[in-house]
């Protein structure tokens, strides 16, 4: 862990122990934090913190001036911190019901949060556990096809969705696609995450699964790839010509993983 990231996460705990001593049984790092890929200019710090029960009106309050302290002191990465009980763990959003969300220091809407398969596939496999129970001991399961499901559903309903609306001229997704590099590296980095989940069964970071992709797409995906890789390193220059000529391979590439995934989920479970 960097030390900025370690540096926030400590100054979390420390507050909201001080401030709430008897609120906090657990914190939890998970996802990019945990691989060689962070970047504390572009990653998010996701975080689970664990209570016995939901904060309450007056603790909800002295949350949102901790997390405002906490940005206000750093900005960047920023801390993404989802407030549950031992009784939430592995369940769906609409099953927990309500639960805090905090991002970039403000209370956010839960339905923006994006609690699901991952987030606990990644919890009980890729974690950093800071306070409190093993994330590995915890008390709920997460089994492969439920990723897959997840990945599967993704793949042909969000994702097949960003191409549509990125080809259609009308569309102000067509012009962010073209001409914002960072909403153009999230979106094949999306492609590439869920490819990865639906072929290896595992959920990957960002250079995991650009890695994949670089060595079992056809060749001529290479430069789009390499781009995106570019971008998310925050390295100067660029690959292409035109980000109209970005933009067309940057299309085909994800037409190209669609139809690859275009099969029953059943496939992917063998």
């Amino acid at each position: 862990m960097d030390q900025k990231s370690s540096t926030i996460l400590n100054e979390l705990i420390e507050e909201i122990s001080r401030l709430l001593p008897d609120l906090m049984e657990a914190f939890y790092a998970y996802g990019s934090i945990k691989w060689e890929d962070f970047n504390p200019e572009r990653s998010d710090l996701n975080c689970i913190i664990i209570s016995s029960n939901k904060p309450d009106e007056q603790q909800t309050k002295m949350l949102e001036s901790i997390h405002r302290l906490i940005y206000k002191r750093h900005k960047y990465p920023f801390t993404y911190t989802i407030y549950l009980t031992w009784d939430d763990l592995g369940k769906s959003k609409e099953a927990i019901g309500q639960f805090l969300y905090f991002f970039a220091g403000k209370l956010q809407s839960k339905e923006l949060c994006g609690l699901n398969a991952l987030t606990w596939w990644q919890l009980k496999q890729n974690s950093i556990t800071l306070l409190g129970k093993e994330a590995k001991a915890l008390n709920f399961d997460i089994k492969e096809n439920e990723i897959i499901d997840f990945a599967y559903a993704n793949m042909h309903n969000d994702q097949k969705d960003l191409v549509g609306n990125c080809s259609s001229f009308w569309s102000w997704y067509y012009w962010v696609f073209i001409y914002s590099d960072k909403f153009f590296e999230w979106s094949i980095s999306e492609f590439t995450r869920q490819y990865y989940i639906l072929k290896n069964k595992d959920v990957p970071s960002m250079h995991q699964s650009m890695k994949y992709c670089l060595e079992s797409c056809p060749p001529h995906f290479q430069n789009i790839l390499k781009e995106v890789i570019r971008i998310r390193r925050g390295e100067k220059g660029t690959i292409y010509p035109s980000k109209w000529f970005r933009r067309k391979e940057g299309l085909e590439f994800m037409n190209y993983i669609i139809n690859e995934c275009d099969r029953p989920v059943e496939n992917f479970y063998l």
